[in-house]
């Protein structure tokens, strides 16, 4: 074999005018074939399950992993006992990882706190898996026995800067949640500390797939089908129907969808039931507007069903 030949090295075919493709980036890997980027390269990486740290309070939601440092080998998680309804501080290994505390993940469901968040509020609430709330009275006394949500209830997560992934939660009365260490040796959870220091700070670990979470990811959820359709309904005179119709699909909105499905003559009956939610939430707006304007409930319903019968009336005699 001459060397010109030995030199040409075979490759994929290629035409003119193809597109390159984008290259593939390759993590580096350790010497044993491991990954080298740790616990942040599982949620970069699209591992939904990841356990990571949040970095400000607003990631602090969804299912909730909360560990106490109490000694490097023998963290202490805060789980909940389902038999006698009450809160318990567990000892955890962390030799079995060999990973220290910031490799340790939930093995069971009752070391898994659900935090939900009220949008636009800074509070938290902490809720059991069977649907308990973690509460903290005036004296300090921290329970999980109440079936609903009050000032009691909340708590505030507060992200410690100058320690990474740990948490200091302050609950209604303005004291910090510690581990607390009682005459016999056990170990309590309390809600009376005046300030942060060694027993007011926790770990905490939320799933990647619910701190990355976001509704159209600040993008236009607009396809080339819903172009075509809307243009139509502009020409055809419907436009202000076909966007009621898009906003029904996009959004679960229990009125967009029943106004839809009025105009198809569907039955109203299971729509009524999934919009009662929304029309006890449209009271208690109004019941506000009424103390801060000075009407009444009722004034303000009628006001709203003159308002319907109205723009209902509009609609029919310009499509008429």
């Amino acid at each position: 074999m001459s060397d010109s030949t030995a030199k040409v090295r075979s490759t994929k075919l290629t035409f003119k005018g193809d597109k390159k493709g984008k290259k593939r980036k390759r993590k580096d890997k350790d010497v044993g074939g491991h990954d080298s980027g740790g616990e942040g390269s599982d949620a970069e990486g699209g591992d939904p399950q990841a356990w990571v740290y949040p970095s400000n309070p607003l990631q602090v939601l969804g299912p909730t992993f909360i560990i106490h440092p109490t000694s490097p080998q023998s963290p202490t998680c805060i789980t909940y006992e389902q038999t006698r309804a009450r809160i318990v501080l567990h000892t955890l290994s962390a030799e079995e990882d060999g990973g220290g505390i910031g490799s340790i993940v939930p093995t069971e469901v009752n070391q898994v706190w659900v935090v939900t968040r009220i949008a636009g509020s800074a509070t938290i609430n902490l809720r059991t898996p069977d649907g308990k709330f973690m509460s903290c009275d005036q004296h300090g006394v921290v329970s999980s026995d109440r079936e609903a949500r009050g000032p009691q209830e909340e708590w505030t997560p507060v992200i410690l800067p100058d320690a990474p992934g740990m948490v200091a939660f302050q609950n209604y009365y303005s004291k910090y949640m510690s581990i607390d260490e009682t005459a016999g040796g056990t170990m309590s959870l309390r809600g009376d500390s005046e300030e942060v220091g060694f027993k007011e700070r926790f770990f905490v670990k939320v799933q990647a797939d619910k701190k990355f979470q976001a509704w159209g990811a600040g993008r236009s959820v607009v396809s080339e089908g819903d172009r075509k359709e809307l243009k139509k309904a502009r020409k055809d005179g419907n436009l202000s129907e076909a966007l009621l119709d898009r906003r029904a699909k996009l959004k679960s909105n229990a009125i967009g969808k029943r106004d839809a499905y009025e105009r198809q003559g569907i039955g109203t009956k299971a729509i009524e039931r999934t919009s009662m939610r929304t029309i006890g939430g449209m009271m208690d707006i109004l019941a506000l507007l009424g103390r801060a304007y000075g009407f009444s409930v009722t004034q303000g319903l009628i006001a709203c069903l003159v308002h319907r019968f109205a723009s209902r009336a509009r609609f029919s005699g310009s499509s008429a």
